[in-house]
């Protein structure tokens, strides 16, 4: 069977992201080589997704197709559908609606049963998809699956890539006649057996319901119960400075300790959802480099999380200071270094940043600035030992001037220099200011 023309466009799509994401030092998605060409007519299998075996007989073109954006709280993302009867076909693209729920229904059981390969036989049934409207078809199949795997972290062990198997009948026009996906997995679980993922499964969930259980002793206020599952993930986990794809994904964040952005998104997202929090995974960039990071509903109200760009390199360790900037922010915060498809995803006007307006860490005017600098400095003990990390919100009508910030500094450093040598440093970002005194350079 020919290949289709469309395997040329999206072999293109493909290459195009794997040369931006060699340079990038956060990626949401890698893909690594072309899958294997299948049979189309092997028995579907009710398991996890292993490493796809090539089948014999008659072998169809099949397309590794890259994630597009949708939002995974729409409605239509979210429904689903238990059909009674079989209603009379119709011709795609007439009654979109009805297509979106069996084709979420079946990719929900499918992806939920673990199958190798999820069967869209029943779309191609009621809803007759002639070749000119066939890419079309596909993106929006692929749109409805990513929705879903994007709200289900626990589906980490897949790389959010799917493989599809397609064959049209002899009619005229033609028909799609046969429709499958077999759902990819990260190149490190390719060679895992189906207990291996089970066992692996078991063991995130019963992480995850001690992180749980953690953070509920800790504070039953639903934004401290936020802060601390970010505290938590900072002094627990190291961004993955060699950048493997092997670590970008829930599992290698939580059991091992290290991971990319997509896997810091997803744990928060597996967490907080366990939570009992409304969480979604964003798929934006920063500064022109593919980033994953999260929204979460608190108190009705939808804010970014990005726990990745609040763990610092190096990694401070368990022991190491904690930022906040990217704690429950606004979209006119976040604008400043990240980009995203707003209309994917909820508005966030609002702005939070409740760990520094809750401890009463936010200034608005210079001597309101000086003041909270008196307070932090004269609650130390001196000479420093150690470093010391003090951050507070901008809430000023302007930016603040850094010559006046480093003069401010220095004249409230002034009680307690004495002979003591003391270095610091002042970062701005978002509004907050990050201050790092220490005994040494």
């Amino acid at each position: 069977m020919k290949k289709h023309r469309l395997f040329q466009r999206f072999l293109t799509l493909v290459l195009v992201i794997l040369l931006a994401g060699t340079t990038s030092g956060c990626l949401s998605h890698l893909v690594d080589g072309w899958p294997a060409t299948h049979d189309n007519q092997t028995e579907t299998t009710r398991r996890r997704p292993s490493r796809p075996q090539s089948g014999s007989g008659q072998k169809d073109t099949q397309i590794h197709h890259e994630p597009t954006l949708l939002d995974p709280t729409s409605s239509q993302s979210q429904a689903t559908a238990q059909p009674t009867e079989a209603p009379e076909a119709v011709l795609y693209p007439e009654d979109l609606a009805s297509f979106d729920r069996l084709v979420e229904q079946l990719i929900r059981s499918g992806l939920e049963a673990g199958e190798q390969a999820i069967n869209l036989d029943q779309v191609c049934q009621r809803h007759l998809i002639t070749e000119d409207v066939f890419d079309e078809a596909i993106d929006r199949i692929f749109s409805i699956y990513t929705a879903y795997f994007r709200a289900t972290p626990r589906l980490f062990y897949l790389d959010g890539s799917f493989t599809y198997l397609y064959s049209f009948t002899g009619d005229d026009p033609p028909l799609l006649h046969n429709l499958s996906l077999e759902p990819n997995v990260w190149p490190s679980f390719e060679d895992w057996s189906d207990e291996q993922l089970w066992a692996i499964s078991d063991q995130v969930d019963a992480e995850v319901k001690d992180w749980v259980r953690s953070i509920r002793q800790t504070s039953s206020n639903p934004a401290d119960q936020l802060q601390e599952l970010h505290d938590q993930m900072v002094r627990s986990i190291a961004y993955d400075e060699r950048q493997r794809e092997s670590t970008n994904h829930a599992a290698s964040a939580l059991l091992d300790q290290v991971a990319l952005c997509q896997g810091y998104a997803q744990l928060f997202q597996l967490v907080s959802q366990a939570l009992g929090f409304e969480t979604s995974l964003i798929i934006g960039e920063t500064d022109g480099i593919g980033h994953a990071w999260n929204q979460v509903v608190l108190d009705g109200r939808s804010y970014h999380v990005d726990v990745t760009h609040d763990d610092p390199l190096p990694d401070g360790g368990p022991d190491g200071p904690v930022r906040h900037v990217h704690l429950l922010r606004s979209d006119e915060v976040m604008r400043e270094t990240h980009d995203w498809d707003s209309l994917a995803y909820p508005a966030c006007p609002q702005d939070g940043a409740f760990y520094y307006r809750t401890q009463g860490l936010v200034a608005r005017t210079e001597l309101e600035l000086a003041q909270l600098l008196a307070r932090f400095l004269g609650a130390q003990d001196w000479p420093v030992r150690d470093t010391l990390f003090f951050e507070l919100l901008w809430d000023g009508v302007y930016p603040i001037d850094e010559v006046a910030l480093d003069d401010m500094l220095e004249t409230a450093l002034l009680p307690w220099l004495s002979d003591t040598v003391l270095y610091y440093r002042i970062e701005q970002t978002k509004r907050v200011l990050l201050i790092s005194l220490s005994d040494t350079p």
